[in-house]
């Protein structure tokens, strides 16, 4: 379904975004335990976000547009940790603050953030009998330089299992499984505001099979090779 109050599009002249990137980062391993902590600083010119204004006949028009320059400068860490052979979990994190500079249709545009997100991850592998895959993800709020998006996690898990010498395999998986992938944004302009609120209906499953004819899983593609 589409709102037919707010409407949306393309810019076929917007101009690319260059992004300038260092990054400081480190390995570590220790035993079970493997982690990669890092720094890094991002300048980005021609930057562009989307832009919300009233069409004038009761309607929101988005849009693209450049608006200016972006700073950011953030750390990320990256662990992995294997507390049995079948067992792997993995954490990743990122944090930054980021200055946005821009103008638009004549309108100064100035934002100065920070952001953050995670992601853990769990991997069980049981030989001859399943597969079992699970993540969760959060996302902070972050004020882009019109719209205050809020808060957003989900979560997702999925079981496969391998038959007949690995030439079958099947896989159910469960996404979002607490019907929280909703998308809340804010507007809030001289002369004008705006709330959206969009949620990805209920719980979605998947289940797929593939059956290999001639080769088992983990084979190479035995296709010839094209000339």
């Amino acid at each position: 379904m589409s709102d037919q109050r707010f409407l949306q599009r393309g810019n076929p002249d917007i101009d690319p975004m260059y992004t300038s990137s260092l990054e400081l980062a480190v390995l570590k391993q220790a035993g079970k335990l493997t982690i990669n902590p890092g720094i890094y600083y991002q300048y980005t010119s021609n930057y562009f976000g989307a832009v919300i204004a009233p069409a004038g006949d009761g309607t929101f028009l988005r849009t693209w547009a450049n608006m200016g320059a972006e700073r950011r400068y953030g750390a990320d860490i990256s662990a992995t940790y294997n507390p049995r052979s079948w067992w792997r979990l993995s954490w990743d994190i990122n944090a930054y603050a980021y200055s946005q500079r821009g103008e638009h249709a004549g309108q100064a545009l100035k934002v100065d953030n920070t952001m953050w997100f995670t992601t853990l991850r769990s991997g069980m592998r049981f030989p001859k009998v399943m597969n079992i895959d699970g993540s969760f993800t959060y996302r902070g709020r972050q004020q882009e330089l019109q719209v205050l998006v809020s808060e957003q996690y989900r979560a997702n898990i999925g079981l496969s299992r391998d038959f007949l010498g690995d030439r079958l395999s099947l896989s159910f998986s469960v996404n979002n499984i607490f019907n929280s992938n909703i998308n809340e944004g804010e507007l809030d302009a001289p002369g004008y505001s705006m709330y959206s609120y969009t949620r990805q209906e209920g719980v979605v499953f998947t289940g797929t099979a593939v059956y290999r004819l001639n080769r088992k899983k983990g084979q190479a593609d035995r296709m010839p090779a094209a000339k």
